[in-house]
């Protein structure tokens, strides 16, 4: 009859997970969507979160290595290297080759493209930034915290 209750118990503690699970990951997507739809709206150059997360990279370490962005990012080599192709034909970033390692690329933030890129992720912010005033900084600030912990739980230790 004990053993009952804890199936029951962990059957249910497994659907309340779930439900959570799936509420993190609407959010997520509809804050992204919210930020996409202003994207449309103000008709923004087709710029994703991912060309703005490797801009900051980039621009908070005055210029980085691709596996730097990679890292960062958490996504392959190729995969920011194809990234910042396109960032590149769009003149927001430089690439140039490592004067030590030929075989190192290293990439800057493009001449007079800092106001662009700043410009660009206002715009993008501008809803994010509405719902913050709406909910409150401090309950803003929670969010950020548990999904830095919920990061930092990802990260995948090193061998």
């Amino acid at each position: 009859m004990g053993n009952g209750v804890i199936i029951m118990f962990e059957a249910t503690n497994q659907e309340e997970i779930t439900d959570i699970a799936k509420g993190l990951l609407l959010t997520s997507r509809v804050i992204m969507g919210l930020c996409r739809q202003n994207q449309s709206v103000m008709e923004i150059d087709d710029v994703s979160s991912v060309d703005l997360h490797i801009c900051h990279v980039v621009k908070q370490r005055g210029s980085a290595s691709l596996s730097e962005i990679a890292k960062c990012l958490k996504v392959s080599q190729a995969y920011a290297s194809g990234a910042v192709d396109g960032l590149v034909a769009r003149k927001l970033l430089v690439r140039e080759r490592d004067r030590n390692n030929r075989r190192k690329c290293i990439i800057s933030i493009a001449p007079d493209a800092t106001q662009r890129i700043e410009c660009m992720e206002a715009e993008i912010l501008l809803p994010i930034c509405t719902l913050v005033k709406k909910i409150g900084k401090a309950e803003a600030r929670s969010w950020i915290d548990l999904f830095r912990q919920i990061e930092k739980e990802m990260e995948v230790p090193e061998a």
